[in-house]
Formats: structure tokens, C-alpha cells, sequence
């Protein structure tokens, strides 16, 4: 059943997924949806790192870990920033990742060379979040 279920993620065969996770019932769902593979990485990693974000979609709806961390600290969301997988960026960002997860190395995902567009992105999340929660002076 692992090794099924990491099949369809790496091809992309989200679809599948609910169809799979249905036979494996809930517990069984729920102890393979965030374990690391033998490289350290999650479901979610590797539809992140591969820019599948249908895929992100139907782990994070079956409650896979959005924010699941490998041995290094990394998020998924790490793994999509720096892979410049835009859209994944932009599901996870939508699904609530954590933008201000660090690394074991302190590293957040504004410290790599990364695409304009996926600044972007990022920049333009912080901003919705910040006027959606800003405090103004006649509120006081």
C-alpha cells in the first residue's frame, strides 16, 4: 500500500488517491499520509518538489501534515520555493502553510536565489495577511 501510494504521487496520479486511501480506512490513511520515504521526504514534499498541487490538494483534504517537516527542517513549502514550483507555492500558501517556517539551519524561504514570480507571491501573501489583520488607529 506505501509503495501504491507513493507511486501515484510521484506520477501524478491524484485521482487515484481517494480511491486508495477509501480501502486503506482511516487509521491506515493516517500512518502513511506523512511518513518520510528512505530520502527523508514526505507525500507532500514530493508533490511540491514535482509541482503537482492537485495532488497537495487531496493529501491536504485526506489531513495530510501541510507543514510536515523532513530531517532537515524543510516544509513542503520549503521544497516548492525552492524549486520554483509556482503553483504548489501558491496551493500551499492558500491551504495555510507555514510562510515563516525555518530550517534546522534557521533558513526561511526568502534566503534562497529564487524566481521573481515566486517572490512574488510570497510578498504579495505576507501583504493580504498583514492588511487583513493591521490594526488601525480609529479601531482603537
Amino acid at each position: 500500500s506505501e509503495v501504491l501510494f507513493m507511486n501515484y504521487i510521484q506520477e501524478n496520479e491524484f485521482t487515484k488517491l481517494p480511491t486508495l486511501f477509501d480501502k486503506l480506512g482511516d487509521s491506515n490513511t493516517k500512518e502513511i499520509i506523512d511518513k518520510l520515504d528512505r530520502k527523508g521526504l514526505s507525500a507532500t514534499h514530493w508533490a511540491a518538489i514535482k509541482g503537482f498541487p492537485a495532488c497537495i490538494d487531496i493529501l491536504h483534504k485526506y489531513e495530510a501534515n501541510i507543514n510536515v517537516t523532513d530531517p532537515f527542517g524543510w516544509t513542503p513549502l520549503h521544497a516548492a520555493v525552492v524549486t520554483n514550483n509556482t503553483d504548489c507555492v501558491k496551493k500551499l500558501l492558500e491551504l495555510n502553510a507555514d510562510i515563516y517556517a525555518l530550517t534546522k539551519d534557521g533558513e526561511s524561504v526568502f534566503d534562497w536565489p529564487v524566481e521573481e514570480t515566486v517572490l512574488n507571491i510570497l510578498r504579495e501573501h505576507i501583504r493580504e495577511h498583514i492588511d487583513g489583520n493591521e490594526i488601525r488607529c480609529t479601531d482603537i
